[in-house]
């Protein structure tokens, strides 16, 4: 048996969905506006003057710095980071309320009669749904509560324990410690990027104090650099590796406890605290993403 994403309602495709597209946006949207910055940096170093006068750099140096202001207009009028982590935190709840009644865990343990457990987990969904932005709602058709779901939770405790094991906290796990090897490698390629660019811009700055050269290369070196910053701040690389690399351990104690249950009681509990450390980093990812956007 298996829990795949496919049997998720469909109010976490809807949310899931838009939230890689707005993650998409805003990513692509934020690294333009620097990359603009830069251009108009560098422009504004040169000169290119043509046969009347007039310096094709300036113009270029405006070009850039009024797209520049075009991007950041558009990321204050739609918000697509706002709208990325509303959908993040809608999906990843309709999911993980999905995971606990399927696994008979609170508020759905397996004594609560078949109607009723079915009746709270819609009740559930369709609370997440009034309390959900206008802004991260799709239209997804399809029923809330289909038979793969229904006949997980009808399993058996050691083959639900088998499913949730191997298809929720082993795969979150593994989502988990892939995420903080790559922020953690990212976070250190990026630090020695900058080191290095700083450095260049040193050498800049001495060749032009004695006369070698008489571009401005280091304010230049100097707007990559803080491109670079700030690009570091936001993707937040050390911050998520480390915090993965949290959850990644707790995840290991929480299966380690899940494989030593024999009790259904047991399990509703372990199970719904098992959903808690994942929402808490969820809760706690879009807290620090949405501090970092205002």
């Amino acid at each position: 048996m298996e829990l795949p994403d496919a049997a998720l309602p469909g109010l976490y495709h809807g949310a899931n969905d838009l939230a890689v597209a707005m993650q998409r946006r805003y990513t692509r949207a934020s690294s333009l506006r620097l990359v603009l910055l830069v251009v108009a940096a560098v422009t504004g170093a040169l000169t290119f003057k043509t046969g009347r006068g007039a310096d094709l750099a300036g113009f270029a140096t405006a070009v850039a710095l009024v797209g520049a202001i075009a991007v950041e207009m558009w990321l204050v009028k739609e918000k697509p980071e706002k709208t990325w982590y509303d959908g993040r935190v809608l999906a990843e709840s309709a999911k993980t309320l999905t995971w606990r009644f399927a696994m008979c865990a609170v508020p759905f343990p397996r004594d609560l009669r078949r109607e009723d457990a079915e009746r709270g987990y819609v009740d559930q969904l369709a609370l997440l749904l009034k309390g959900a932005a206008p802004t991260v709602l799709q239209a997804q058709p399809g029923a809330a509560l289909n038979e793969t779901v229904r006949g997980l939770r009808e399993s058996s405790l050691e083959e639900r324990r088998a499913v949730y094991l191997r298809d929720r906290i082993a795969d979150q796990s593994a989502w988990y410690a892939a995420k903080s090897k790559m922020n953690r490698e990212r976070a250190t390629r990026w630090k020695l990027t900058l080191v290095v660019t700083e450095a260049a811009g040193v050498v800049a700055a001495l060749l032009r104090a004695i006369g070698v050269i008489d571009v401005d290369l280091a304010g230049i070196v100097a707007a990559m650099a803080g491109a670079g910053v700030a690009w570091l701040s936001l993707k937040k690389y050390e911050y998520l590796g480390q915090s993965y690399a949290y959850a990644t351990n707790e995840l290991t104690i929480v299966r380690d406890r899940l494989t030593l249950i024999s009790a259904e009681e047991t399990w509703a509990v372990e199970v719904g605290e098992a959903e808690e450390v994942t929402s808490r980093e969820h809760v706690l990812w879009r807290a620090t993403r949405a501090a970092a956007a205002r």
